[in-house]
């Protein structure tokens, strides 16, 4: 214990009251247990003038137990693994971060957008970023630096589309134009017959003529002799 309190007075150990200051420590009824356990092991167990032990921290160290730093990197503020350079002027501190690429900012807390200048071809992709990397991501069945390369057999899937589309739209052209024609010679045959004078006929009647009841001819009397014999 004494070794350990005369270190902790090394710098008061060419003082005249140094001898005092150490007999004072060796001879107090206090507990400087707490006060040699609580420093953190950023500083040293002093004594101040009433006697009472503290906490004496050492540089860039504050606090009662000398547990905060004032160098700023120690809270890690640079992310992205940036490496933090402490900045120290007098009893000013900062701190400044050197970022990796793409990360930028106080605390490389921005990011460059890599995929600003990517474009995959017809959207048959999307941008990805591989750590500093930028890239274009092919859908199914489409390859390329910007895929814009279709494979075979997508290809053949588009030419058999295409060709039952321009067919089926033939066909729906054709069945309308055929409606249309249709339609417009109707309405043509409707303006020519409206155009012809309207005859009215009249029929004539016929006189009913009544028949005359005639008497029909008596027909002759045949007598019938009788053969007397």
């Amino acid at each position: 214990m004494n070794s350990y309190i005369l270190n902790l007075l090394q710098d008061d150990i060419n003082s005249a009251d140094s001898l005092q200051a150490i007999t004072d420590i060796l001879t107090s009824t206090k507990d400087i247990s707490a006060c040699l356990t609580n420093c953190s092991n950023n500083g040293v167990c002093a004594l101040d003038a009433d006697q009472n032990f503290y906490c004496s921290c050492f540089e860039f160290y504050s606090g009662k137990t000398c547990d905060n730093d004032l160098r700023q990197c120690s809270s890690g503020p640079c992310l992205w693994n940036g490496n933090c350079t402490n900045i120290i002027n007098g009893s000013s501190y900062d701190f400044e971060c050197k970022c990796p690429y793409p990360h930028y900012g106080r605390y490389c807390h921005l990011t460059i957008d890599l995929c600003e200048n990517i474009t995959c071809y017809q959207r048959q992709g999307f941008c990805k970023v591989d750590g500093s990397i930028a890239y274009c991501k092919c859908f199914t069945d489409f390859y390329g630096k910007n895929c814009e390369l279709i494979s075979q057999q997508l290809q053949t899937v588009k030419t058999v589309c295409n060709i039952t589309a321009s067919v089926s739209f033939i066909i729906i052209a054709l069945f309308l134009g055929l409606v249309i024609l249709n339609d417009f010679s109707r309405f043509v045959s409707f303006l020519l017959n409206r155009s012809k004078p309207i005859k009215k006929i009249i029929k004539k009647k016929k006189p009913i003529v009544k028949a005359k009841n005639k008497k029909s001819p008596k027909k002759p009397e045949v007598k019938i002799e009788e053969n007397l014999e």
